[in-house]
């Protein structure tokens, strides 16, 4: 079930909203006010519907601070403001889509289902599964048999360059070049080391050494028989 967060103070719209959005089967979660996320983890989120005219302030302020800690979680900001400088504005400030009252609520389901697809694909195309690693690009996070692995940063670039180039045997001035820079003055030692390192964090076999030539990777079965 998605999770959609209502920002909306007009306790009519907001509670016509939620009605209508939990028969579409969306858990909504619904503040008046700006003050009231303060706490608010925006990333737990699917999506944000957001009104432009809080009463302590203005949507787009709000959508700032959401970019500002890094979170994309998509928003869609409602406004009665119909000129074109208030949509610049709101896109401007990191808002996806924009949608002018009035409107009618298959508008509303059309343009969120819009964004859930988009973010849905986003969200694919920064994900690579290799039988049981599953990396996170965007977020820079790894997980091992759902086990999440903590990499230091050129771990988690190694990593994802073997993972990107399975079953190719690179040498250790190639990988040197690749994930560290041509213009770097590192030597191939330094490559030994960090394959080292991933080797005892996830499983050993899975960057294979070949004599005399260098390093490959080869993916697990992700635990099937």
């Amino acid at each position: 079930m998605k999770h959609l967060l209502l920002i909306e103070d007009d306790s009519r719209i907001a509670l016509d909203l939620v009605e209508n959005l939990e028969k579409k089967n969306f858990l909504v979660t619904h503040l008046k006010t700006i003050s009231q996320t303060a706490a608010v983890d925006f990333q737990q989120f699917s999506l944000c519907i957001i009104d432009w005219n809080l009463p302590d302030g203005e949507g787009v302020h709000l959508v700032e601070k959401i970019r500002t800690k890094g979170c994309n979680v998509s928003v869609l900001m409602l406004t009665a403001n119909s000129d074109s400088s208030f949509r610049k504005k709101a896109l401007d400030s990191g808002v996806n889509d924009f949608l002018g009252k009035p409107f009618y609520f298959h508008e509303l389901m059309a343009r969120i289902e819009l964004l859930l697809e988009d973010a849905s694909l986003e969200q694919s195309a920064s994900l690579l599964v290799s039988g049981s690693l599953r990396i996170s690009k965007r977020e820079r996070k790894v997980f091992y048999k759902s086990e999440e692995v903590l990499l230091a940063k050129k771990e988690f670039d190694l990593l994802l360059f073997f993972i990107s180039n399975p079953n190719l045997v690179f040498s250790r001035n190639e990988v040197l070049d690749a994930v560290w820079g041509k213009d770097i003055n590192l030597t191939p030692r330094t490559v030994d080391t960090h394959v080292l390192n991933l080797r005892k964090k996830i499983n050993p076999d899975l960057i294979q050494t070949v004599w005399s030539s260098g390093y490959r990777y080869v993916a697990d079965n992700g635990g099937r028989p």
